[in-house]
């Protein structure tokens, strides 16, 4: 569109207006989204994994200190106020190592429990964090990923505790062990 004025031609094609992008406009910005989308997506399933580890190490270190202090109080006074029954949160004034087995994987793993506070990363929903059995059996399978193991037998002089923290379960780089002495 071009106009006279004064004697001079004035181009006010500038003036037209566009009504969408070009196609190639489009795909540009479509192939931006999807590098950004791509690189968001590695980025945050590497943050989630860096944050399960972190957490099964909190839970393992934090049910070794639990372990350990209970230890202490039994120590001191021969009893332990716990809740002791599986959802159950009333307190019981329970024996320390009437039976050894009995105290650390059940009354221990429900007081732990009935707290609430314990949550396992790699599990949805509906599962306690703290299981009684062998770390060596227990936390070397795949499935375990994230649950504390706590054990003790009759005769024994200590409490083991073992946290499978990231699959594979079955490297030992993978898995935390601990040893807690009875005095």
């Amino acid at each position: 569109m071009c106009r006279l004025v004064h004697g001079e031609i004035k181009n006010y094609s500038y003036l037209m207006k566009r009504n969408g992008f070009t196609l190639i406009e489009l795909l540009v910005v479509v192939a931006i989204i999807g590098i950004l989308a791509a690189v968001g997506v590695v980025a945050y399933n590497g943050y989630t994994g860096a944050a399960k580890v972190s957490s099964s190490k909190t839970n393992h270190n934090n049910v070794v200190k639990k372990v350990a202090l209970t230890i202490q109080d039994c120590n001191i006074s021969g009893s332990v106020s716990m809740m002791s029954k599986i959802r159950n949160t009333t307190k019981y004034n329970i024996a320390c190592y009437g039976s050894q087995v009995t105290f650390f994987t059940d009354y221990l793993i429900n007081d732990m429990d009935n707290n609430g506070r314990w949550k396992n990363p790699y599990k949805a929903s509906g599962n306690r964090v703290q299981q009684g059995g062998w770390c060596a059996n227990a936390a070397s399978g795949d499935s375990n990923a994230g649950f504390v193991w706590i054990n003790s037998r009759a005769g024994w002089d200590n409490v083991t505790v073992c946290t499978c923290i990231k699959t594979p379960c079955n490297s030992s780089d993978n898995r935390l062990e601990n040893t807690i002495y009875l005095d």
